[in-house]
């Protein structure tokens, strides 16, 4: 996954929202979930563009939880393969 300050060098829609825009909503999140007990990143998962909330444990790194779930990505990668797979099918 990477990091979700990087910018995204696909082009994007007119009506989609700026990087700058993005900074901000990130930096407000993170302050919000700001807990001890719990760090809280976010990240744009690699095969599906989307955004990746993750939970670890501050002190050792282990990730808790990570939102929406691995298996929920890969079905959201598998329907986008299938759907690409049919528009090629149609064209």
């Amino acid at each position: 996954m990477k990091p979700v300050a990087q910018p995204n060098v696909a082009p994007t829609p007119a009506d989609a929202p700026s990087q700058m825009q993005l900074d901000q909503v990130v930096r407000k999140i993170r302050s919000a979930l700001d807990r001890p007990d719990l760090k809280v990143g976010l990240a744009v998962d690699n095969n599906t563009d989307r955004l990746v909330i993750l939970v670890t444990n501050p002190d050792s790194g282990e990730l808790i939880k990570t939102i929406p779930s691995e298996e929920a990505l890969a079905r959201s990668e598998r329907m986008e393969e299938m759907r690409n797979l049919l528009i090629s099918d149609q064209a």
